[in-house]
């Protein structure tokens, strides 16, 4: 059976820590990975053959540094247009994805997609259940379904206004036909107005952020797969 760490290139040595390096800072310096980052491969090799059994979205408040931070950069205007919104709370949104071994899974889509085995629930997350299929996809096929649909950029790059956490998960839903008027409510916050009356360069300097955080996590992480 193969293992896998998380890796660039094969191989040991000096020699070949150096081109671990090299292959890092060229992709940073790209900055666009197309694919899962390396710990989320090594969790699909691990977990991607196993049948999806259940699906809950979960949305919790966005942390009040965000909100704070978004104000600061826009001089104020974020806080105005909050007010005149028809809800008064912001969330992130995530999935919890039971599988056919009962492994749970945290998905969402922050500066890249992540996956995690491990994690944490806020008190205050809000719950809906999503009403699966009979022919249930694994969890390999429940991504490749929703790639093949919307693409590759719109599936791994972030943008906080136009490509963020609720497109990933009603994108997600909607290409394996698991999506109803009910739970699209519960995941979608219209953001037009937001984004048509934040100036232009508070919308510039989010994405910078976000892209930048994109791009250390491949110099941290790497942008390939190793098979030992």
């Amino acid at each position: 059976m193969e293992t896998y760490t998380y890796e660039d290139l094969e191989g040991e040595g000096v020699k070949d820590t150096i081109l671990n390096i090299k292959d890092r800072l060229k992709h940073f310096y790209h900055g666009v990975r197309l694919k899962f980052p390396p710990k989320e491969r090594f969790l699909l090799e691990k977990y991607g053959n196993f049948t999806i059994t259940k699906i809950i979205v979960c949305r919790a408040p966005i942390k009040s540094y965000i909100e704070k931070a978004l104000n600061i950069l826009s001089f104020g205007k974020f806080q105005n247009i909050k007010q005149t919104l028809p809800y008064d709370k912001m969330f992130h949104l995530y999935m919890l994805v039971t599988l056919s071994n009962s492994q749970i899974l945290r998905i969402e889509k922050n500066e890249v997609v992540k996956i995690s085995d491990t994690f944490k629930i806020d008190s205050d997350t809000e719950y809906s259940d999503v009403n699966l299929n009979k022919d249930r996809p694994t969890l390999n096929d429940f991504f490749h379904n929703t790639i093949k649909q919307y693409g590759e950029q719109s599936f791994f790059v972030y943008n906080a206004f136009s490509n963020n956490c609720q497109k990933f998960i009603l994108d997600n839903l909607t290409a394996n036909n698991i999506i109803d008027e009910q739970l699209t409510k519960f995941i979608y916050q219209d953001l037009t107005k937001l984004v048509e009356e934040l100036p232009e360069f508070t919308k510039n300097i989010s994405k910078d952020i976000t892209d930048t955080a994109h791009r250390f996590d491949i110099l941290l992480n790497g942008y390939g797969l190793k098979k030992k």
